[in-house]
């Protein structure tokens, strides 16, 4: 069987319907990593405890409740600060350069991160930004209301563009991806499945009421994967989103979920593989974004886990998958070279208390640009890559 046939207890089921709308932790609302045998600050959840503290990236975690982290692993001090909502943890933080130590009391509580959120981008407040992270039940329903509230929230005045953010989105309901494709497409193919034996089922987008048009940039990396895959490589493929980041994790197959006659168990059977609207397949080979971004200035785009390491994984079905945007054009790039500010931000300050993010402040910039060339106004400027990112 391939890696993405299994066995589930009707409980295991349950708790990946109950969990796909939230995911909820119990700390202080820190990301760690290791530098030179120090635990560092990677990254801090906006709003959440260390945030408010005053943590910044890149602080040394020198002591937790008096104990001195030396040979501490990352993993030891993150159990280190999980704890119940409510209790407190004191910690000893280095800063930069400096000698003199900082010491910081933190109360825990309830980390809570929707499935669908939706704000304006920091800084930018005509661009929104919808994060979805899972395609449970209703996360279509889900992500059209966050929709709505970012109109609501520039009441008379229109957004100059939506950030739909996927990265480790690892896909899951296939008729959901159907759906959330459905709110940026018109009439027309999403996906097609293909299952032995029966003949191929197209599955369409149809022009509703309350449907985004507006100028679309999607996020994706190697953790978007399956229903994920299937609304970035529709979005793409019909020339009504630019793609950014990096190569997708490549599954192009459908499971399918069977009630054994006895026993409180599901059997997950792969059944049928998908294709995008002209019959490309992602399989093994994931979904080539439109621009290339890395997650910081100037680094390598990391390359993870995707379905090709996997055992047993199908192979791929056809050529690789390959795609010109129509969207995507020696103007398009000259303008975010001339006129992009991602770069900029993320240097204006070294140590923040939440790290920049590099990859949703370019979508910011290539939103700009598909703004303007939609006005008519970035045309006849000079030539040259975009600062940060290479085309493809």
């Amino acid at each position: 069987l391939d890696p993405h046939s299994s066995l589930l207890t009707a409980a295991q089921w349950q708790r990946f319907r109950d969990d796909g709308e939230t995911e909820r932790s119990e700390g202080v609302g820190v990301m760690l990593t290791s530098r030179g045998g120090a635990i560092i600050v990677g990254d801090n959840v906006v709003g959440g405890p260390t945030f408010e503290a005053g943590m910044r990236v890149g602080d040394a975690l020198i002591e937790v409740d008096g104990k001195e982290t030396v040979g501490w692993s990352v993993d030891k001090a993150e159990a280190a600060l999980r704890g119940a909502a409510g209790s407190r943890v004191t910690l000893r933080l280095r800063r930069g350069g400096r000698t003199r130590l900082v010491d910081v009391q933190i109360r825990r509580r309830a980390i809570v991160v929707d499935n669908v959120s939706g704000e304006p981008l920091a800084g930018h407040p005509t661009i929104g930004v919808l994060h979805l992270r899972g395609f449970s039940l209703g996360s279509a329903r889900a992500l059209r209301r966050a929709l709505d509230g970012l109109r609501k929230k520039r009441p008379g005045r229109s957004l100059a563009g939506i950030v739909l953010d996927m990265r480790d989105n690892g896909g899951g309901v296939l008729d959901e991806g159907v759906r959330v494709a459905d709110l940026f497409l018109g009439d027309g193919p999403i996906v097609r499945v293909r299952r032995s034996g029966r003949a191929e089922k197209i599955r369409k987008a149809r022009r509703n009421r309350g449907d985004y048009d507006g100028p679309l940039v999607v996020l994706v990396n190697d953790g978007c994967a399956s229903a994920c895959e299937v609304v970035a490589s529709a979005l793409q493929e019909r020339d009504r989103a630019l793609v950014l980041g990096g190569r997708t994790y490549g599954k192009a197959s459908v499971q399918k979920l069977f009630k054994p006659f006895v026993g409180h168990y599901y059997v997950k059977l792969t059944i049928a593989r998908y294709f995008s609207p002209s019959g490309r397949s992602v399989q093994a080979v994931g979904l080539e974004p439109d621009v290339v971004v890395p997650r910081t200035p100037g680094a390598v785009v990391a390359s993870g886990v995707h379905e090709a390491d996997l055992d047993g994984h199908l192979a791929p079905w056809g050529d690789a998958p390959s795609h010109h945007n129509a969207l995507l054009d020696e103007t398009m790039a000259d303008c975010v070279s001339r006129e992009g500010r991602a770069a900029a931000e993320v240097a204006a300050d070294p140590t923040p208390r939440s790290r920049p993010d590099f990859q949703l402040l370019s979508a910011a910039d290539w939103l700009r640009c598909l703004g303007q060339r939609r006005s008519g106004r970035a045309a006849n400027v000079g030539r040259g890559a975009p600062a940060q990112a290479s085309a493809r």
